[in-house]
């Protein structure tokens, strides 16, 4: 089977990842954002298109926090089912993660992966509608279809979205955004199946 995120190989530190612009009303640029360039390449699960991992994403949202309020900072949870042949997955996720990453604004958006199926996109500088709006945005590049001769793939996303703005704690983590998002999901998934589930 092909395989589409490999971990680089070698541990090089000092790897520069693009410097952020603010997308902030004010103009005011998300300094604290440019020592996310040190993140090392073991967080990253693919080099052609620079996907995170869990712990790549934690390092990213704790870097924005140290200039950004939570009520500027929010998570996409994507999970992607199949409908066809299962074997074209490979390609199906190549082209999915392919338009994902063309289609958020880099670099203040970063994407993660948790498991096969399900990628996270850390949002910073933006706000609850908007995020809301990037989700919506997201579902007609995502619907893709793949095909090899006669077989062929369709992509069914359903995505959640939780702005930091939701949660009450006064210190909200990265944890406490996926696992809400997560149970968004679970819950918007056995209520409405596949879609967008937001707060």
């Amino acid at each position: 089977m092909l395989t589409i995120f490999e971990q680089p190989a070698g541990h090089q530190k000092g790897r520069r990842l693009p410097q952020p612009y603010s997308r902030a009303s004010s103009g005011k640029v998300g300094s604290a954002l440019g020592v996310i360039g040190n993140i090392i390449a073991g967080r990253v699960l693919d080099k052609e298109f620079r996907i995170l991992t869990l712990d790549g994403l934690r390092e990213v949202y704790e870097e924005a926090r140290q200039e950004l309020s939570t009520k500027r900072i929010g998570i996409l949870l994507l999970r992607i089912k199949t409908l066809g042949d299962s074997t074209l997955l490979p390609f199906l996720l190549k082209g999915v993660v392919r338009n994902l990453k063309t289609s958020i604004r880099v670099p203040t958006d970063f994407v993660g992966r948790a498991d096969d199926t399900t990628f996270i996109v850390l949002l910073t500088n933006i706000n609850k509608h908007d995020l809301r709006n990037v989700a919506v945005r997201l579902v007609d590049p995502l619907s893709l279809t793949v095909s090899v001769g006669e077989r062929s793939v369709t992509c069914v996303v359903s995505i959640s979205c939780v702005h930091g703005s939701e949660l009450e704690e006064d210190k909200v983590t990265f944890d406490d955004l996926y696992k809400t998002a997560l149970m968004r999901m679970k819950k918007g998934q056995s209520d409405r199946g596949s879609g967008i589930h937001c707060g």
